[in-house]
């Protein structure tokens, strides 16, 4: 017999503050189980992400993804990634992720769509990622990265993506993430 629920939550007695950037803020969560067991858990605290996968056709008539690749400096390697970022605070995922798109690739599309959201990390992450799709993708003008990006937008074949022929893409776990929602939104559409 599985135990409840309540015996495997840890509640938290007191959050304290070891590490504040910009971009996220990492706690000290102490903590006590229902045995009265207390310790202390690291938690990253973060704003949350969107990742946008903007379908479309190449000069030559075949199916394509919008990509970028980019230096990731935990793996110090060039990884290949659908456009995405932040989303800001008190900004919806599909704005956020329609403004990334725009940013990074130059590419917009008529709507997005949620078709995903996971936890990058559940065991010590607070942030979510949305998977969102875009609709009728077509090029608006040129991309303007922030300030610290460097990017190469490349449109890649659907079929390099779906069978896992770009180890740059492979390399990057919530690239295989939304690679799963997607994946998942085509099959409920055929």
């Amino acid at each position: 017999m599985l135990p409840p629920d309540s015996d495997l939550r840890w509640h938290i007695r007191r959050r304290e503050p070891l590490l504040e950037r910009a971009i996220f803020t990492v706690y000290a969560h102490h903590c006590v189980d229902s045995q009265g067991v207390e310790a202390q858990f690291s938690v990253l605290d973060s704003s949350s992400w969107v990742h946008t996968i903007a379908p479309c056709l190449d000069n030559h008539g075949q199916e394509c993804l919008v990509m970028v690749r980019q230096h990731r400096h935990g793996s110090e390697s060039i990884i290949l990634e659908f456009p995405g970022g932040v989303v800001a605070d008190n900004e919806e995922p599909q704005p956020a992720g329609a403004r990334e798109l725009l940013e990074e690739s130059g590419y917009g599309a008529e709507r997005y769509s949620i078709i995903g959201v996971t936890n990058p990390n559940p065991a010590m992450m607070t942030n979510k990622l949305y998977t969102l799709l875009a609709h009728n993708v077509t090029l608006r003008g040129q991309p303007a990265p922030d300030a610290n990006e460097r990017l190469a937008i490349e449109l890649v074949p659907c079929q390099d993506i779906f069978n896992l022929r770009r180890q740059d893409f492979c390399e990057h776990a919530l690239m295989l993430s939304s690679l799963l929602w997607y994946k998942r939104y085509l099959a409920t559409q055929g």
